[in-house]
């Protein structure tokens, strides 16, 4: 496991990624703190063009800390989040849960459950951003104290795209 450390960003794992392919697979991750994002995960490109390759498979990020971000948080990069859950992180502002900002994101078999933020409990997007969704996820039991106990867009161009009826799942968020 890698647990409760601190960073400026991405308390546990950052990963600041170009044209270089990273398959991180069965990390758990719990109570990492970051002064600003990414409590638990970091993963950063410097645009979705250049930053195309990232996996994080079977990724368990709990009880992470951070101003933005506390699971993880994705900034201009392409990941796919397999058999991941993020559950119990706390973000100051904004994403509790995971935030993408300006990237591309495909989530398979994900859960989001118990996070909390001032905005976007479960889910903050920020700028561009697309989020596709294979199989079944589940963001419940979030709370967001002024908006976006779920998923919260803030002045965002976003496309959320299921692959087919009912692999989303938004219970009891708050």
């Amino acid at each position: 496991s890698i647990a409760y450390n601190e960073a400026e960003n991405g308390g546990g794992i950052y990963i600041l990624n170009d044209m270089v392919t990273v398959d991180f697979s069965s990390a758990y991750l719990l109570g990492n703190s970051a002064k600003n994002s990414g409590g638990n995960v970091h993963v950063q490109g410097n645009n979705v063009d250049s930053c195309k390759h990232v996996i994080l498979k079977g990724v368990v990020a709990v009880d992470g800390r951070a101003s933005f971000g506390a699971g993880i948080n994705i900034l201009s990069c392409v990941v796919a989040l397999v058999e991941a859950k993020v559950a119990g992180n706390q973000a100051e502002h904004a994403g509790g849960g995971v935030r993408l900002e300006s990237a591309d994101c495909r989530m398979v078999e994900a859960s989001i459950n118990h996070n909390r933020a001032e905005y976007g409990g479960g889910i903050q997007l920020l700028g561009t951003v697309k989020l596709v969704i294979e199989q079944p996820l589940t963001i419940a039991n979030n709370m967001a104290g002024t908006g976006g106990g779920g998923i919260a867009s803030d002045n965002s161009n976003f496309q959320i795209h299921a692959l087919s009826e009912d692999v989303l799942s938004l219970q009891k968020n708050k």
